[in-house]
């Protein structure tokens, strides 16, 4: 069968599947956040959305509508699609699944598919938050205005990072970019490995990752990149941060993997051991077939 017609089928079904009916009850709609709406079950929902949603919904993002080309995986971040669902019906389809999506109602606990909830509905700004044990806890306050630019510094002494935001307000005055979550990033060889994620803001516009010893290159710097969470805003930058890293060569000593010259004395004791054994037995065994010969002549 012609490619093209085969696609195209599959592509008629997979419609077809995203067309079904959800199924969801009207005790499934009144359904109520179990857990409380608050900044740490939102970055933990995060961290489960990260690992079993984002392969096919990508990255969520707060914008007016969906902009994904296909229906099967929308941007769950858009303001349209969560207008069509209250959380209880959010919580439903996320446990049921539907055509390609599997239920993960087999795979997440209650409380995980909650924190996911709790983590969409935080990048809705219009959202009112309601659970059932009517435990809301007070979300922080949101920065209202436009960040600029970001800069990087790290403290020697006090072994911090931190990233500096520039902003204005709604006004155009410049002012403090507070509660603005900030990703740090350290670029590698293969790519861009995560350091920290969603590090807030202080009252200054100072997103401070402690701790941060990273490996340097061999002229003492790490390039670093830190971005808003929604990487509307990043910047890199080459940072020094310790001593220069000094490259020993594996080969100028004794080591498992060195040639022969490197080996170590007792791999290459235990090794010529071994051979003359087996050549001895060899030898050994030799010479006994030979003698039972000798007696068979006789």
């Amino acid at each position: 069968m012609n490619t093209r017609y085969i696609t195209l089928f599959l592509l008629a079904a997979g419609l077809q599947l995203n067309a079904q009916d959800w199924s969801i009850t009207p005790e499934e709609k009144e359904m109520k956040m179990t857990i409380s709406f608050d900044e740490a079950n939102q970055t933990a929902g995060k961290g489960v959305y990260d690992k079993f949603c984002k392969v096919c919904h990508a990255e969520a993002t707060s914008i007016a509508a969906n902009d994904r080309k296909l229906p099967l995986a929308p941007n769950l971040g858009a303001k349209d699609i969560q207008a069509r669902s209250n959380d209880g019906e959010m919580f439903a389809k996320l446990s049921k699944g539907k055509g390609g999506m599997p239920p993960f109602g087999a795979v997440l606990s209650d409380e995980d598919r909650w924190k996911v909830i709790s983590y969409i509905r935080s990048l809705d700004p219009a959202y009112v938050p309601s659970t059932a044990s009517g435990d809301v806890s007070a979300a922080a306050e949101k920065f209202e205005g436009t960040i600029k630019a970001i800069t990087i510094s790290y403290d020697t002494a006090q072994k911090q990072m931190i990233a500096q935001l520039t902003a204005v307000d709604l006004a155009g005055n410049p002012t403090f970019a507070k509660n603005v979550k900030i990703d740090f990033l350290v670029k590698r060889s293969f790519g861009m490995l995560p350091i920290a994620q969603g590090v807030k803001t202080n009252d200054k516009g100072q997103a401070i990752l402690t701790d941060a010893n990273f490996k340097a290159d061999t002229s003492g710097f790490v390039t670093v990149v830190a971005q808003t969470s929604d990487k509307a805003v990043s910047v890199e930058a080459q940072l020094q941060t310790r001593k220069a890293w000094i490259y020993h060569n594996p080969l100028d000593k004794r080591e498992l993997w060195g040639t022969s010259a490197n080996t170590p004395l007792w791999l290459l004791i235990t090794y010529v051991t071994v051979v003359l054994g087996v050549l001895a037995t060899i030898g050994w065994t030799i010479l006994q077939l030979f003698r039972i010969w000798m007696l068979r002549e006789r």
